[in-house]
């Protein structure tokens, strides 16, 4: 029993949103989150936004063929900062660019 990885783009993520879903409804719709049905259709609406976006990146983890994992996200473009977020932005010469690695 091996957990596999594998990275997808955008237009391979919108060809799962099929599989991810209901892992999606499984993780959400119980307590603590107790999700409502809106919010769950909303995943799908949101998913498939966030996937056109450049720098977008969704992992998954299979253990014998089944999803067990998923973890998504993107880069921000330098200066770009989350909207509605109550905290302040990263120091100026974090947001100005990716970190040398």
């Amino acid at each position: 029993m091996a957990l596999a990885l594998t990275r997808h783009t955008g237009t391979e993520t919108l060809e799962l949103v099929p599989r991810l879903k209901p892992r999606y409804v499984n993780a959400y719709s119980e307590p603590p989150y107790e999700m409502s049905d809106e919010g769950i259709e909303k995943f799908e609406i949101r998913i498939t936004k966030l996937a056109s976006l450049e720098g977008f990146v969704l992992v998954t983890g299979e253990i014998d063929g089944r999803l067990a994992w998923v973890s998504y996200g993107f880069t921000f473009p330098p200066g770009r900062w989350w909207p509605g977020v109550k905290t302040d932005p990263p120091p100026a010469d974090v947001a100005s660019g990716p970190l040398s690695r």
